[in-house]
Formats: structure tokens, sequence, C-alpha cells
């Protein structure tokens, strides 16, 4: 059980870097416009809607990648228990769905993003779970 939570707490950790340092890295191949408000919603969906397809694209690989990391890992550290990978990416899942619902997202970028997520998590899982 230890290893269980250990695997979790682990890739949730690894995940949440990885969707951190992919949207530094967003911000600096693609920078927003200078003087948005942020605490502005409607300065914040014109800017989303601003933004070139290519950052949008590379916000959802990483999200994926990060679901597709912190399932991994947690599945490594918990010795290859299934419940771990998907609990992790589950975390991970949840937290992108909530940044779609604060931020309005083009629909396709929604759909895309959730959709990845659950493919990566569960290439991670065909990869790396011990089988029963």
């Amino acid at each position: 059980m230890l290893r269980l939570g250990l695997g979790v707490v682990v890739g949730i950790v690894v995940g949440f870097a990885i969707v951190m340092g992919g949207e530094a890295l967003g911000h600096r191949v693609f920078p927003p416009p200078g003087g948005v408000d942020f605490t502005d919603p409607v300065a914040v969906k014109a800017m989303i809607a601003g933004m070139p397809v290519a950052a949008l694209i590379m916000l959802v690989v990483g999200w994926a990648v990060a679901a597709f990391a912190a399932s991994a890992v947690a599945l490594l550290v918990s010795q290859r228990d299934r419940r771990a990978g998907f609990i992790a990416s589950g975390v991970v899942l949840a937290a992108t769905v909530a940044n779609l619902l604060m931020l309005p997202h083009p629909l396709w970028v929604s759909v895309t993003a959730v959709v990845g997520i659950g493919l990566a998590a569960l290439a991670a899982d065909r990869l790396l779970a011990r089988r029963a």
C-alpha cells in the first residue's frame, strides 16, 4: 500500500512538473501579447482565441506527455501496480479539465486533450503495467 501511495504522489509531481515546464516553454516559443490582464476573463479569452494553432497543439501534446509520464512513473515506483498509473494520470486529467473549464479553449483543444490524455494513460499501462 505504501508503494501504491508513493507511486501516485511521485507520478503526480512528475506530471505537474512536465505541464509547468511545457507551459513555460510554450510561453517562450509563443509569448503572450504584452499588457494582457490575466485576471480579466475577457482578456484571457481573447488571448487564447488569438493563439497560433501550433501553440495550442503544443499545449495538448504537453498535457498528454505529462499524463504518460505521470502514469509511467507511478507504475514504476509502485512496482507496476495498475491502480497507481491510472490514479496519477487521472489527477492530470482532472487538472486539465479544470483548466479547460476555467479558461475558454477551442472545442477541438478540449476534445483532443481529454482523448490524448486517456490514450497516453492507456499507452503507459500497456507498456509498463503488470498483468494479472
